[in-house]
């Protein structure tokens, strides 16, 4: 989410109510608003602490090799953000001049780019996180909705200051030619929520797959994930989507070719659906998950087979003899292997195995001898990670 003020004015109570139409005065008070209706682009939120305390912890994450990217908004504005005065032409109106809101989103008021002047306003606002934070790049909400010149534009003002990493809240082919380093993949989280609802089957995923090989761009990435902010707050949490699948689901997530995400609440085995508008809290307790984790972070940090970016690792997919249920396949660099087998249906399979060979079972720290065409039973939603020996 994004870290900046959040304005006043039409601020959202629920999602077709402002504060503006209740007369209940503590609930005016307590009620935080949407965090991407932004009043002022260089200034913190109170809540979540200072200037000074900002540049500790992206000195802290730097110095333990992580990088930190800030959530940018450059779509909207709230309607109290001091453009709506001083350059009302920034924005787009209806037939009586009036600013209008996308969609139902009525706590923002629309940009309009057709003017140039706001392009460069707009990177003046990006590069003052660069330069004052030290920032190393952007996850760009509802990229598709500005135009991709834009986006261009501002990458390549920003990288004239340091390299940075862009992230796209979009699945838009052009984003990614001059601006984008990674995507969100929307269309293949909406494939695995069906196939834990029993809507969908491995079929559809092997659809996608075929056209993703066939047309994405081979050093660009895919963001991955069975839960982000807007999943949680509008559709539920993992658990009530996708039930027992979720470990299964979760593994799949880093076994495409892409970059896995964790939404806050992930790693603690969260059950909780975030309010919308409202502060939240989140319950700081290990569970199952939290290993998990970090056994796949190291998995995919200290084996070429899950590379992704420049130089991936390649992905076959290896035929089993019921593929509607069963997904298989092989992701190989530099020599390296690791097989994947996981039965993605609620129901018991028997799976005639299509490899031979002697392998380690990974997280269960065992070897396991398979003899091609033996049989072997899958619990619903039971998986297998390989590795060679």
């Amino acid at each position: 989410m994004p870290i900046q003020e959040i304005g006043r004015l039409r601020r959202r109570i629920t999602h077709t109510t402002t504060v503006e139409e209740i007369k209940n005065t503590f609930t005016k008070e307590i009620t935080k608003g949407n965090p991407y209706a932004i009043k002022e682009y260089k200034k913190i939120h109170p809540d979540y602490g200072s200037d000074f305390d900002l540049k500790k912890l992206i000195k802290t994450a730097h110095a333990n090799g992580m990088y930190v990217v800030l959530d940018w908004v450059a779509n909207h504005t709230a309607w109290d953000h001091s453009w709506i005065v001083t350059h009302p032409e920034w924005y787009t109106k209806n037939k009586k001049g009036t600013p209008i809101a996308p969609y139902n989103w009525i706590d923002v008021a629309q940009l309009n780019y057709a003017s140039v002047d706001l392009h460069f306003a707009m990177i003046d606002e990006m590069k003052y996180w660069v330069q004052k934070f030290n920032i190393d790049g952007f996850r760009c909400q509802v990229a598709s909705e500005v135009p991709t010149l834009f986006w261009e534009r501002a990458v390549k003002e920003l990288k004239k200051i340091k390299p940075i990493l862009m992230i796209a809240e979009a699945e838009k082919e052009s984003l990614l030619e001059n601006a984008f380093d990674i995507e969100y993949g929307w269309e293949v989280h909406h494939i695995l929520n069906s196939i834990a609802q029993s809507k969908m089957n491995v079929l559809d995923l092997d659809r996608y797959l075929e056209k993703e090989v066939k047309n994405f761009p081979k050093d660009k990435m895919r963001l991955h994930f069975i839960s982000n902010y807007d999943e949680n707050i509008w559709n539920d949490t993992e658990y009530q989507r996708m039930g027992q699948a979720v470990e299964v689901m979760t593994i799949v997530t880093y076994i495409l070719n892409g970059v896995p995400l964790i939404y806050n609440g992930q790693e603690y085995d969260s059950h909780k659906r975030f309010r919308a508008y409202q502060k939240d809290t989140l319950l700081h307790q290990e569970g199952k998950m939290m290993p998990l984790y970090k056994r796949l972070k190291d998995l995919k940090k200290t084996n070429s087979f899950l590379h992704t970016g420049k130089k991936p690792a390649s992905y076959h997919r290896i035929t089993t003899n019921d593929d509607r249920v069963f997904w298989m396949c092989k992701r190989e660099k530099n020599r390296q292997e690791l097989f994947f087998i996981a039965n993605l249906s609620n129901k018991k399979q028997k799976l005639k195995w299509p490899i031979s060979g002697h392998f380690k079972e990974f997280l269960k720290k065992k070897s396991i001898d398979i003899k091609n065409k033996s049989e072997c039973d899958f619990k619903p939603w039971e998986y297998k990670i390989l590795l060679n020996q």
